[in-house]
């Protein structure tokens, strides 16, 4: 009986043993990005634990591991089938995210919900997350965490309401989930950012708990195979050069010796796991120097690299101060050009602190204490699992390790502590910027986004992402030329972007510039054949050179690799629009809307769709709608104005064109139907005023020279009059047989030529239109 107790410890304790090595080199290949190696390796570990003697949390674990590489493989179909049916939290938080990805959202819902209210879900302090003690690789959930996930299902479901109540619950939990702001913004509530980061301002008191202050043991990462200090498998910390696989064991780190107040629920410890392996030497069931383990062909390595726990992790205090050591260090290092680029003191202000030379020395001594001599252990007994042999000088060492410990730690607690809240400060001071600038360009304010950007320290200015936020600035402006200059500078700084392309591509449609769009969209294609963004610009390219047919292919395109993007179904229906296909046109620009609510494009679209179909009470709902969601774009107020004239409501028409004047005094077409207006209201003075200013912004339209002569026939000056249409005759040969009517008519005294004057002037206003819609 007594045997049988002891043979079956002995399996149990090296079938654990086993679990521990795969899961090392599991961790290790998903580090390395070699995610099949991961899945054949995880794919061995569930095989292994289905032998009797192992619990159930430990079989999740492993499916946990092997979920987590088909996911990390681009298979989330493979990890959903892995995890269905398990029961822990991390297991369920990464199946609801495999749900999302797979469109399964009742299902993604239903075990979120479940997350959220009968599990008791870690909060994340955000001084963690920044200072690295969050660091964790098991998956844990927290809530912010699962109240992001749940926004993203609620917005994908079009329930726009509960989504923006999850995002800005997680926001509360973790003001750095920026995935979650971006949502908010793109919802069209875009949270205050001096609200969102005033805990990290600078006299606030509550920027860091007390028990911080005071430098706790750092917590354990618990598995059911054993539980590491978290950051000890930071990649600063490991030296993984070599390439020998027999090699890679003895450079990951081994099971720590430090006391957790958290149980092991799981595992029996290591210590347990060496008592039962010494009692079933004593009984003769295995060799006293365990050389079953140290056989050079056990697949799971030589007992050399067990290495003696306490020799393979540094103290509790070693480990905290060479952690935060280079954290402080790196924050203050890369910060010291930013000192004195904030301005106003609403964003917190950055400014510069010397960074803690002792701190540094310190951690440089850790560290080389830490990492050890590469190809070597740091100490090795002839025990295959390292236990040292009792000894005074053992006792001794370790005492006076402690002592070191206790004495050097609190001589730079204090600088550490500054060195980190300035981090933190600094960190939320360039977030604060650029979440106010982008709350600003989700709202339409463009002119003010700009100068929040303007506002970022230069390192992050000078940013791929910066860059294009301003370009995207610019081109709402209808500042074309710089928002290309914008654009071509972000894909100096990153070759292969991918990202706003679509926008650049656009911009390039505005210019004419058919050379330069041509040979992005070639690019972007050359770089991903896969990019959504690629083929939009291919279908603008396509469109400059009037082959609809062409470029909607290429819009349909980018709506199969992505049926989430909303630009390319609004470009969909406006080439429907030219094909004079208005149902199909309507739909794109539903779905559209639908994907997006605040897209005005796609708004604006639909009204086009209905003013071509003779709904213009329909058309000038979408417009309006359109110029409601961004009301500094004139265009939309010009539209507004043209669709008001059609339904005979001039005066609103007038209003609506001298708005948009107002807010772009350039724009031709809106002047040319001001004055006209004018004109049939008997406003002869103002309408010629208006047309003397367009023919300073435009000398070579003819038909503003038609109409100004038009409005001298009105005030009876016969003389001017033949003059400007003689100029306009000069300017327009294809219309001149409607002008030589106008002027015959005046030499006959007849001040009847309106059916003439308006075959030209639809031609400047088609070519008008063209060329001031926004794509």
């Amino acid at each position: 009986m007594v045997e049988s107790v002891s043979e079956d410890a002995a399996f149990l304790a090296k079938s654990n043993l086993v679990s521990q090595r795969l899961e090392y080199i599991i961790g290790y290949s998903l580090d390395q990005c070699q995610f099949r190696n991961a899945v054949f390796l995880a794919e061995r570990l569930v095989s292994h634990l289905r032998s009797p003697g192992h619990s159930e949390a430990q079989r999740e674990y492993a499916q946990y591991l092997l979920a987590t590489s088909h996911y990390r493989q681009g298979k989330p179909e493979a990890a959903w089938a892995v995890l269905e049916g398990c029961k822990t939290s991390r297991c369920r938080y990464l199946f609801a995210q495999c749900c999302l990805d797979l469109r399964r959202y009742v299902e993604c819902n239903g075990v979120l919900e479940f997350l959220l209210e009968d599990t008791d879900l870690a909060k994340c302090p955000t001084a963690d997350v920044l200072s690295g003690r969050h660091a964790s690789s098991i998956g844990d959930p927290d809530r912010s965490s699962v109240l992001s996930l749940m926004g993203q299902t609620a917005r994908a479901q079009q329930r726009h309401k509960l989504a923006i109540k999850y995002f800005k619950e997680a926001l509360e939990e973790n003001p750095f989930l920026w995935e979650a702001f971006e949502n908010l913004c793109e919802l069209g509530v875009p949270p205050d950012p001096n609200d969102l980061f005033s805990q990290f301002d600078t006299g606030t008191g509550n920027l860091f708990p007390k028990l911080l202050l005071h430098f706790p043991r750092p917590k354990t990462v618990e598995t059911p195979f054993f539980s590491i200090p978290k950051g000890i498998l930071d990649q600063d910390d490991m030296q993984l050069d070599s390439a020998d696989p027999k090699d890679i064991l003895s450079k990951i780190p081994k099971r720590g010796s430090l006391d957790t107040d958290k149980p092991k629920p799981f595992l029996p410890s290591m210590s347990s796991i060496q008592s039962m392996l010494a009692q079933a030497s004593e009984s003769g069931m295995i060799e006293s120097d365990y050389s079953t383990l140290d056989d050079p062909n056990n697949p799971f390595g030589p007992s050399t690299n067990r290495e003696p726990a306490t020799n393979s992790v540094p103290t509790d205090s070693d480990t905290v101060h060479c952690r935060r050591g280079v954290t402080a260090r790196r924050h203050i290092e890369k910060t010291k050009s930013n000192a004195s680029i904030l301005g106003p003191k609403s964003s917190g202000g950055i400014t510069k602190k010397a960074a803690s030379k002792s701190a540094s020395d310190a951690n440089a001594s850790t560290s080389s204490q830490f990492r050890g001599t590469k190809g070597k252990n740091p100490a090795k007994t002839g025990a295959s699992l390292g236990v040292e042999k009792d000894s005074p000088d053992n006792g001794e060492r370790g005492q006076h390790k402690e002592q070191t410990a206790t004495t050097t730690a609190p001589s730079s607690t204090g600088q550490e502590i500054m060195a980190e809240k300035e981090g933190l400060r600094i960190v939320a001071d360039v977030l604060r910027i650029m979440a106010r600038g982008y709350g600003l360009l989700a709202l339409n304010k463009f002119t003010e986004a700009f100068s929040e950007f303007e506002r970022l320290p230069y390192e992050h200015l000078e940013s791929s992402w910066a860059q294009c936020q301003l370009a995207k600035c610019k081109f709402e402006t209808q500042d074309y030329a710089s928002a290309a200059r914008y654009f071509e500078h972000a894909r100096e700084l990153e070759p292969n972007l991918q990202r706003d392309m679509e926008i650049y591509s656009s911009c390039l449609w505005q210019l004419k510039k058919e050379m330069a769009l041509s040979t992005l969209a070639k690019e972007l294609k050359d770089a991903d054949h896969q990019s959504p963004q690629a083929w939009v610009a291919l279908g603008n390219a396509y469109n400059m050179k009037h082959e609809s047919a062409q470029a909607l292919k290429c819009f349909k395109r980018a709506t199969q690799l992505n049926d989430r993007f909303a630009y390319a179904h609004t470009l969909s229906g406006l080439e429907y629009n030219e094909l004079e296909e208005y149902d199909k046109a309507q739909t794109e620009f539903r779905t559209a809307m639908s994907i997006d609510p605040r897209h005005y494009n796609a708004w604006y679209g639909m009204g086009v769709a209905y003013s071509k179909m003779g709904k213009h009470d329909l058309a000038l709902i979408h417009v309006k709608e359109a110029h409601r969601l961004n009301s500094s774009n004139s265009v939309l107020l010009y539209n507004v104005g043209t669709i008001q004239e059609k339904m005979n409501r001039t005066t609103e028409a007038l209003r609506s064109f001298e708005q948009a004047i107002e807010l772009d005094p350039s724009h031709v077409a809106a002047r040319f139907r001001k004055a006209h207006i004018q004109l049939d209201m008997g406003q002869y003075g103002e309408s010629l005023k208006e047309l003397e200013a367009i023919a300073k912004l435009s000398p070579d339209e003819a038909s503003v020279f038609t109409l100004q002569g038009r409005v001298l026939l009105k005030m009876g000056n016969k003389e001017q009059a033949l003059k400007y249409f003689t100029w306009a005759l000069n300017l327009d040969s294809k219309s001149s047989h409607t002008i030589r009517d106008l002027i015959e008519k005046v030499n006959q005294g007849s001040s009847n030529g309106r059916e003439g004057y308006e075959a030209t002037w639809e031609t400047l206003k088609n070519a008008n239109a063209k060329g001031s819609t926004s794509y």
